[in-house]
């Protein structure tokens, strides 16, 4: 891997051949303990989106009967509150005649401002990073894109709650806002409310409604947001716990290469380091060591194996076959064909078997005039 010798890796590999030494076995360690803290985050993660994502699957199980159901009920209510805006709407604009463009003006740039949330975080089309491609110097790039990755997640949570829970809310909601709007016209007839203040707050109340029908569309495109949210929250969970193990990862390495420089034989760790960074040579023979003549008893010693007989030729098959190995044609009057031979005179004394053919018998000759 790209960064064994980087990190954890105290000791890289010497160059030159290899065969001259044996295989160092710390970076091998140092990787498996990085690959275990980077599996213990990513299970955790996995684990917490699955719980997560279980709830709101369950959530959702005939969500879309339940809206049509709740949006027939409040239809009537709906087209009240329209012309109860309407209405009031006509009055505060006769009672505000010079100041309504600077007050629209103000009011809108204070809900851009107040609801204009960040923009979509992009899911690249690989969002898992190869900790071991890493070094220590992304590790405050990952914890950056982890904390965006965790809000675009909590975003997409609130709004999933908002949409799940919007047919058993719908009425209150209508409600609600259906008593302010008869508050505000109630305190309008009775003049007990300043004007501009009663402009504004019937602007906000129709921008309120404006939102409210907007989210109240047709079942299957309220069925269809929905998915919409689960997809891309799924997506983002793994992003989540890919991001979070490869972060993992790259502490465990700078850990245990901050414990192995600052243990209590520093000195000791550092030594070590030259000793196996230098060309291993070959090592000396030990004044007693009696190898050779051991060996020398050896009784195979500097015996060449024989070659193996060559394999005798194979003979031709009498029988038909390529390879010498056919078999005998079978006993009896029948040859080896499989099927009964014509019928076969035995020779006589006249005609002795003397392998000459015989011209064709045409019947007995007689005589010619």
């Amino acid at each position: 891997m790209a960064t064994e010798g980087n990190y954890g890796a105290s000791n890289p590999a010497p160059p030159g051949d290899v065969d001259d030494g044996c295989q160092d076995p710390t970076d091998a360690f140092v990787s498996l303990q990085c690959f275990y803290a980077q599996d213990v985050v990513v299970t955790e993660r996995r684990k917490t989106a699955l719980d997560d994502m279980k709830t709101r699957i369950a959530a959702v199980s005939g969500i879309q009967v339940k809206y049509e159901d709740a949006l027939a009920a409040q239809r009537p209510a709906l087209k009240q509150l329209l012309q109860d805006l309407k209405a009031i709407k006509k009055t505060v604009e006769c009672q505000v005649t010079d100041r309504q463009d600077d007050l629209i003006r103000c009011f809108c740039e204070k809900i851009d401002k107040e609801s204009g949330g960040p923009s979509p975080l992009p899911i690249p089309d690989d969002p898992c990073p190869k900790a071991e491609q890493l070094n220590a110097g992304d590790l405050e790039e990952l914890r950056t894109k982890q904390a965006m990755i965790t809000n675009a997640i909590d975003e997409h949570k609130q709004a999933l709650d908002e949409l799940t829970g919007l047919p058993a809310g719908m009425k209150a909601t209508v409600d609600e806002l259906a008593a302010k709007v008869k508050d505000l016209n109630k305190r309008i007839c009775e003049k007990t409310i300043d004007d501009e203040r009663a402009f504004v707050m019937q602007l906000h109340y129709r921008w309120a409604y404006v939102e409210l029908r907007h989210q109240l569309t047709d079942s299957r495109t309220y069925v269809c947001r929905i998915y919409d949210l689960l997809d891309e929250l799924f997506a983002l969970y793994e992003w989540d716990a890919c991001v979070a193990g490869a972060i993992a990862w790259l502490e465990k390495a700078k850990q245990l290469e901050d414990e192995r420089k600052q243990g209590k034989d520093a000195e000791g760790a550092f030594i070590d380091d030259v000793l196996r960074c230098s060309k291993p040579k070959e090592p000396p023979k030990p004044p007693d060591d009696d190898t050779d003549d051991v060996d020398e008893l050896d009784p195979c010693r500097g015996v060449e194996p024989s070659e193996p007989d060559p394999e005798p030729p194979t003979k031709p098959d009498p029988y038909g076959g390529g390879d010498g190995k056919g078999e005998p044609p079978p006993t009896g009057q029948y040859p080896p064909t499989g099927e009964p031979p014509t019928a076969q005179h035995p020779p006589t004394e006249q005609n002795p078997p003397t392998g000459e053919k015989e011209p064709p018998y045409d019947g007995p000759t007689t005589a010619q005039g």
